[in-house]
């Protein structure tokens, strides 16, 4: 072909030409200058022979524009790249590999087999391993390759890990010309995953030798927990199955004759939030019952939804609870016969201190009011009269302690009419103005709920008159659905509050507290707020329908 391109006219001067194109800095302007070059051959090459002389020009570079290419992505990469000869010697290596070999140019490792060119840096039988593999490639068939991990110690003494695929070469013949080899340096991957799999090994450790039972479980298409994935060993100890019975089981499986919680709440909770927790009873193997306390994880692994159950036995602490609350039952019912016998002798006194005591001092006082009107002495009338004042605050007193200790009117007048009397009475003592208001009061109801009422209403107006700096106080009293409402609000200041629905009884009364254990022994509760503008409110809500209850 050249020597047709030379023995036409001006073909020295287009060689010429083609042979500085290799000099454009713009190989993108390679093809273009071809076929600028190219159109002067129209005048002396026929047209049929024009085009297929272009045609083999243009396939010729494309042709070396790829090699050039490869060979600029095989020199640039990280990956070492060689090329072995039939005789095991070095044809050709990327900058990769003269790196690797502590080489700094091609020509000191061109021809060399590999015992020349890693000894003395590399052991004897890794280089073995590698020759051994550069003879096998070359009895291998096209498109088969050998694939090998290996682990090389530099001579500083660093380990790298190595990934290589070796395969044969071949010629138009189909012959064996040579082998390559492409290598990778996997060393980070290793650490990557020798660490990945250390901590694989940790957690594995923490999964199976937790004190609580670990459940992870499928989510199935409906949304609910499925089949058991994986259990720890606290959960076959726990409930009596091996790891291989619970993997072919599912929750509702080992779930209590009491019921499963309401799953369909439970997952609502946990789709929303991530995580929930709630108790719910199991059954072990032999047939037993265990009450567990579960933290629920919802979460994804590779695209699958899976939900992680961390349980807790809780039989004993449910023992204990079971325990606490007959033992507060007990105190609460002691607490309510302690409360009406002091009650009943609260009243027993106020009766003996009216009924006998009083009346005494009263005739007494009338009997010396008479023998008061038949003498004219002045001392003697003196000392009568000292001794008559003296009566009247004997019979005041002994009037006052009757009240405290039993008001007859809260027995004989009724409840509204106790409270009326006991606000009149603390208004005049404190100043605070006290307003009484009473809405669908029953006229009779049991003595223990009169009583309490009674004494909370006046334990809470002492309260106010004491803590709360008011001038205002206001006693309300309803039925509500069979329940009477007893409230007392004022307008000081207030109570403070410690969350959305507790607040501090030390602001205001110890005896809130004895207020509060009590409306619990009589079936009801005291609630404490504020109100809108200002001020402490206290309620006190009891079932009427009791009735009195003898201890």
């Amino acid at each position: 072909m050249v020597d047709e391109m030379r023995s036409e006219k001006g073909s020295c001067n287009l060689l010429t030409s083609f042979d500085n194109l290799f000099n454009l800095k713009d190989i993108s302007d390679f093809r273009g200058e071809i076929i600028q070059l190219l159109r002067p051959l129209s005048s002396s090459i026929s047209s049929d022979n024009s085009f297929s002389f272009q045609g083999q020009i243009l396939r010729f570079y494309d042709e070396f524009l790829e090699r050039s290419y490869l060979s600029t992505i095989v020199e640039e990469t990280e990956d070492i790249v060689t090329m072995f000869d039939l005789d095991l010697k070095l044809l050709t290596a990327n900058r990769a590999f003269v790196k690797a070999v502590w080489k700094h140019d091609i020509t000191e490792v061109v021809g060399k087999t590999h015992e020349e060119i890693y000894s003395p840096h590399i052991d004897m039988e890794t280089v073995k391993q590698y020759s051994s593999d550069e003879a096998l490639a070359q009895t291998l068939p096209k498109g088969n390759f050998i694939e090998r991990e290996r682990n090389i110690i530099y001579p500083d003494g660093v380990e790298k890990s190595f990934h290589s695929r070796k395969f044969p070469l071949f010629n138009l013949e189909d012959q064996v010309i040579a082998t390559a080899t492409i290598a990778r340096d996997i060393s980070s991957l290793k650490l990557i995953q020798r660490e990945l799999k250390e901590s694989e090994n940790k957690y594995r450790y923490l999964f199976q030798n937790a004190s609580d039972k670990i459940f992870l479980l499928k989510i199935r298409d409906d949304g609910l927990p499925g089949r058991f994935v994986e259990v720890n060993n606290a959960a076959c100890r726990s409930l009596g199955y091996s790891r291989k019975e619970f993997l072919s089981m599912a929750l509702r499986d080992i779930e209590g004759i009491t019921g499963p919680p309401n799953m369909e709440k439970i997952m609502k909770i946990l789709r929303k939030k991530g995580r929930t927790t709630f108790e719910a009873d199991h059954v072990r193997k032999d047939g037993s019952g265990i009450n567990v306390e579960i933290s629920a994880h919802l979460f994804h692994l590779e695209g699958e939804p899976l939900m992680l159950c961390i349980s807790r036995d809780i039989s004993e602490r449910k023992e204990r609870e079971v325990l606490s609350h007959n033992y507060q039952r007990q105190l609460q019912g002691l607490s309510y016969r302690v409360t009406y016998l002091e009650e009943k002798t609260r009243r027993s006194i106020a009766h003996q201190l009216h009924d006998n005591i009083g009346q005494d001092l009263i005739l007494s006082k009338l009997r010396l009011e008479m023998a008061r009107k038949g003498l004219s002495d002045p001392e003697t009338c003196s000392h009568l009269d000292e001794a008559f004042r003296n009566l009247e605050n004997a019979i005041s007193y002994v009037r006052d302690i009757t009240f405290e200790l039993s008001p007859p009117v809260l027995y004989e007048l009724g409840f509204s009419a106790a409270v009326e009397w006991l606000g009149e009475k603390l208004e005049k003592q404190s100043g605070i103005k006290i307003s009484c208001q009473f809405k669908n009061i029953p006229s009779e109801m049991p003595d223990d709920i009169k009583a309490f009422l009674f004494r909370a209403v006046r334990e809470l107006l002492t309260n106010v008159i004491k803590h709360a700096e008011a001038t205002v106080a206001d006693v309300s009293a309803t039925v509500i659905k069979g329940d009477l409402r007893v409230s007392v609000r004022d307008n000081g200041k207030g109570i403070r509050r410690l969350s959305d629905h507790e607040y501090s009884e030390k602001d205001y009364s110890f005896g809130l507290f004895s207020l509060r254990e009590q409306a619990r022994t009589l079936g009801g509760f005291l609630s404490i707020g504020r109100n809108r503008n200002g001020g402490a409110r206290v309620s006190i809500s009891l079932p009427l329908a009791l009735g009195k209850r003898e201890p």
